[in-house]
């Protein structure tokens, strides 16, 4: 009597997708190799690369801090197979690429939530910016945005945006017109004015619930932070930081939420100087 092969195991095909959808979430670098294993894990999986894009150019190398780093070749030839549409992209980290580059990369990823640093400065960038949908999350030196640096807070590019890291030199106009941004609850600063009286109208700004300075412990000498809104960060590793937010993890943002939550609540004295260091462990 012939005894035939027991069948090969088998998972029911959910749990095998939920299998492979964690593993290449859990280390984004092994993606192009899952997605060799069969045409169904390919379709799982490769949406997962590019829903967070480093792109830079020259090359930084093959991946940062766990993630792959695309070059503008890679990715044109991305958008060529895909017919010039990345709708799976959510965060760009673009480092380095000139305006026309950008220009054909937003066009291509139109369901975009966030947005890191670009040259622009010209028309088209600023059209295509503004076609956005979904965009919340904008860092970016505006003056480079608007042509001439005449900065037009009312242009579609901040229909939606809830959090914007302006990584210009700010002076009183933008300080004054944010207030024109419909749904801005969170704002970040590289380089803050150091004078009062703009402090002074940027904590009259009611809508905002968070009120973020970089690397400017100085201001404890120029400017009497009283607010409970402020947060000043000491960044160890900026561009770390922004992909652990994009992936869903404790950013700086969510630092700085949870310090202005412990103020609120009486576990940090309202008076305590906003300092910390955007680390998870740091509450």
């Amino acid at each position: 009597m012939v005894i035939p092969p027991a069948p090969a195991p088998s998972l029911p095909l959910e749990l095998e997708r939920t299998i492979f959808e964690l593993s290449a979430i859990d280390t984004r670098m092994s993606i192009p190799n899952l997605m060799l294993v069969a045409w169904r894990v390919r379709n799982w999986v490769e949406p997962l690369l590019y829903q967070i894009m480093f792109i830079s150019t020259p090359r930084v190398g093959p991946q940062i801090h766990g993630f792959p780093v695309f070059t503008p070749n890679m990715l044109f030839r991305i958008i060529e197979c895909k017919s010039s549409r990345l709708v799976h992209v959510r965060y760009l980290y673009i480092n380095g690429l000139p305006g026309d580059t950008v220009t054909t990369i937003l066009a291509a990823c139109p369901l975009l939530i966030g947005l890191f640093g670009f040259a622009g400065g010209d028309v088209p960038c600023l059209a295509a910016l503004g076609a956005l949908k979904a965009l919340s999350r904008l860092a970016a030196n505006l003056e480079q945005v608007f042509p001439f640096g005449k900065i037009d807070f009312t242009h579609g590019l901040f229909r939606t945006l809830t959090h914007l890291e302006l990584l210009d030199a700010v002076d009183l106009h933008i300080i004054r017109n944010i207030t024109l941004i419909p749904h801005l609850t969170h704002i970040a600063f590289h380089r803050p004015p150091h004078t009062q009286h703009a402090y002074n109208i940027l904590v009259a700004n009611i809508g905002l619930q968070c009120i973020l300075f970089f690397h400017v412990a100085d201001l404890k000498v120029h400017l009497r932070l009283e607010d409970i809104r402020c947060v000043c960060v000491v960044m160890i590793d900026y561009t770390r930081d922004w992909l652990l937010g994009a992936d869903g993890g404790e950013d700086y943002w969510t630092v700085a939420n949870s310090f202005i939550a412990a103020k609120r609540a009486g576990r940090i004295d309202h008076h305590h100087f906003p300092l910390l260091y955007a680390s998870p462990d740091i509450l």
